[in-house]
């Protein structure tokens, strides 16, 4: 029993390491999100970053309000189309923790408050992104802190686009997660023109710390430093339900 352990131990580990490496040399793996849980079990970890190309997306920054992490403009004045580049990406209330790249985000909290609608309910309301030619997906992921029964503790959805144009929707839901890892998924496979959608299962990471800057620091010095634009890192305490955030902005 002890060599089997071993043995997947080792396995995992080497799959983590790969996992990085592909983040790490991913020029432009453009918005993502990881979430998972501290090295010490006690926390749930959120991670959300931007990256940007064009001077529209690369005039954004990350800030918090409350209980709020949301994009702003730096130059509101550079701005061309808040449309797709403006919007809450990490939100909390009534004990679930949300991360999204888009105007999603709120539609989860507002689909349960007014309709009693649930994580995959309020997915129905979007598509992806209509930012043709590249049709960005939108990637989702939420935790409940009081999830039970047929509700899992950890969702995640990708909406993207089909060859022949139609909407797959795709849904990861997680019971638990595992200390010290976490499940990774981002917008796009790499660079180019159009820009290739995330074509991978969410893919697991190693979370190395349970501090919301270390954290957010072992991350953006994974992203390619000449698109990277701004990270967000929250801690979620499982008994209390209060986090805290770490946010590091390029410019």
């Amino acid at each position: 029993m002890f060599r089997k352990e071993q043995l997947m131990e080792r396995i995992i580990d080497t799959e983590v390491e790969r996992n990085m490496e592909f983040l790490r040399t991913n020029s432009y793996p453009g918005r993502g999100f990881i979430m998972g849980r501290s090295p010490d079990g006690d926390s749930i970890v959120q991670v959300y970053w931007l990256m940007g190309r064009s001077d529209n997306s690369r005039n954004r920054q990350l800030v918090q309000e409350d209980h709020l992490v949301k994009t702003a403009p730096i130059d509101p004045k550079k701005v061309k189309d808040p449309s797709l580049i403006i919007y809450n990406a990490m939100r909390e209330e009534d004990d679930r923790y949300v991360v999204s790249n888009g105007k999603q985000t709120d539609t989860i909290f507002n689909a349960e408050k007014h309709l009693g609608s649930g994580f995959r309910e309020a997915m129905f309301e979007w598509q992806y992104e209509p930012d043709e030619p590249n049709y960005t997906p939108r990637i989702t992921a939420m935790y409940d802190r009081f999830a039970g029964g047929r509700r899992p503790a950890f969702q995640i959805a990708i909406l993207s686009r089909s060859l022949l144009g139609e909407c797959v929707r795709t849904y990861y839901e997680y019971e638990v997660m595992r200390r010290g890892y976490g499940y990774c998924v981002h917008t796009y496979d790499g660079d180019g023109d159009p820009l290739p959608s995330f074509s991978q299962h969410p893919y697991l990471m190693r979370i190395k710390s349970r501090m919301p800057a270390r954290i957010a620091l072992q991350i953006w010095q994974a992203l390619d430093p000449d698109n990277r634009i701004a990270i967000a890192a929250k801690v979620i305490n499982q008994e209390t339900g209060k986090s805290l955030t770490h946010i590091i902005n390029q410019y």
